[in-house]
């Protein structure tokens, strides 16, 4: 199975601060992937800082493609909300809507 590293993972991975072990062995058995939405979100900032090494990790990584249904990701939120569920963010949406991977934005302790 193929596992999509949420943002905010690779952020604390980066800097060593959580899920460093974790992602380690992802990334050792090849499973950690990343696609162009979580790309868009990191690399305009790791540009602007001129964060070359950390440009070049996330190149090497290979790319989940997303096939973008909107009108599955407008049911996904409506059922969401009538079961009482706000807090799924759209990225989420997409890329659970791609049903070959799953998203990792929090890794238990």
């Amino acid at each position: 199975m193929k596992y999509v590293v949420d943002s905010c993972i690779w952020i604390d991975f980066f800097t060593k601060k959580k899920h460093f072990e974790a992602v380690s062995n992802l990334l050792m058995d090849d499973l950690a992937y990343v696609n162009q939405i979580i790309l868009s979100e990191l690399l305009p900032s790791a540009r602007l800082k001129k964060e070359n090494e950390f440009i070049d990790s996330m190149s090497g990584l290979e790319l989940v493609p997303l096939d973008i249904d909107w009108l599955e990701i407008e049911e996904i939120q409506y059922n969401c909300l009538k079961s009482g569920i706000n807090r799924l963010l759209k990225k989420h949406q997409v890329i659970r809507g791609n049903h070959f991977c799953r998203i990792i934005s929090e890794i238990a302790a």
